[in-house]
């Protein structure tokens, strides 16, 4: 009891939002970024049969799923998963020893962090009273330039995704698995 009295502080207006927005379902980058993170690992789920991404999928899906249906109502503990299932998935997608360092392109790997990233921008910004990276470009660059550049992003991960190496696409002499 001591010890949850001494840290009370640090969690004090924890989570800074209630309910993110005002409304979970409005245009967060929380969803689409973990929403994205899902397609990316679907992409390789039947690369390799018994390294499927499971751990990376649940933990994703357990901060998008805290995100929308558990903040509202209860907001310490959706805010709390909403960053904790989403950090599990990248700690374990990037332990050593992974089968996405062994497998999996590492093309595919850069494009499932970077959509855990966005979302995790987001939850960062309405957990935690701080301006988020994604949301103050987006208030210094306006809204046209910066949907071009999520555009472009879009568009270059698609690419990558794409053209990336395969179990029925094995690379040959003049690829990378890159």
């Amino acid at each position: 009891m001591i010890l949850a009295e001494s840290y009370h502080w640090l969690f004090a207006g924890f989570p800074a939002e209630a309910v993110p927005d005002g409304a979970v379902i409005a245009g967060h980058h929380a969803i689409y970024g973990l929403l994205a993170a899902l397609v990316v690992l679907g992409t390789v789920w039947d690369d390799y049969r018994g390294r499927e991404p499971l751990a990376e999928f649940s933990g994703v899906a357990a901060g998008l799923f805290a995100f929308v249906f558990v903040w509202p109502h209860q907001h310490d503990v959706g805010a709390t998963l909403a960053h904790v299932g989403p950090l599990l998935a990248l700690a374990w997608m990037w332990r050593p020893g992974s089968a996405w360092g062994r497998l999996y392109p590492r093309r595919v790997r850069a494009v499932a962090t970077g959509a855990i990233l966005v979302g995790l921008d987001d939850v960062i910004e309405h957990a935690w009273p701080v301006p988020s990276p994604l949301d103050t470009g987006w208030a210094i660059l306006g809204p046209g330039p910066s949907a071009v550049i999520a555009a472009t992003t879009a568009a270059a991960a698609v690419w990558a995704l794409q053209t990336a190496p395969t179990h029925d696409r094995p690379t040959d002499e003049t690829e990378t698995n890159a």
